[in-house]
C-alpha cells in the first residue's frame, strides 16, 4: 500500500543549526560581494536566477571542491547547498553551463 503524505516544511527547518554552511552565511558579506559585480543575468543566459545566487553558487563550489558538472549534481541532491544559495526544495537550480560562463565573465577583462 503506497501512502502520499503532504507536508508543509521549509529547507530552512532541515539544515542544522550547527551546520558550517549557516556560520559562512553569518560572516560573509554577500551585498558587499555582488556590488562589486557589474553583470546582468541575461549576459551569461542564467535569466531566474539573481547574481547572489550565482555568487554564492561559485563560493559554495570552490568549498566544496567539485566540478562543474558536480555541482550541478550537488545543487540538486544537497538540501544545505540549496538553503546556502537561496533555493527552496522545489526550485530548478543552475546547469553546469551556467556557473562556466559566470565564472569565465567575473573573470574576463573588458
Amino acid at each position: 500500500m503506497e501512502i502520499n503524505q503532504l507536508e508543509m516544511v521549509s529547507v530552512d527547518s532541515l539544515v542544522s543549526q550547527k551546520h558550517p554552511y549557516r556560520k559562512l552565511k553569518e560572516v560573509m558579506d554577500f551585498d558587499r560581494i555582488i556590488k562589486s559585480i557589474n553583470i546582468e543575468a541575461k549576459e551569461i543566459g542564467a535569466i531566474g536566477y539573481t547574481l547572489a545566487r550565482l555568487v554564492m553558487c561559485l563560493i559554495l563550489q570552490f568549498m566544496e571542491n567539485l566540478s562543474d558538472r558536480q555541482f550541478e549534481r550537488f545543487m540538486k541532491e544537497n538540501l544545505a547547498g540549496k538553503w546556502f544559495c537561496d533555493f527552496g526544495l522545489t526550485d530548478g537550480t543552475p546547469d553546469f553551463t551556467t556557473f562556466c560562463k559566470f565564472r569565465n565573465k567575473l573573470g574576463a577583462e573588458e
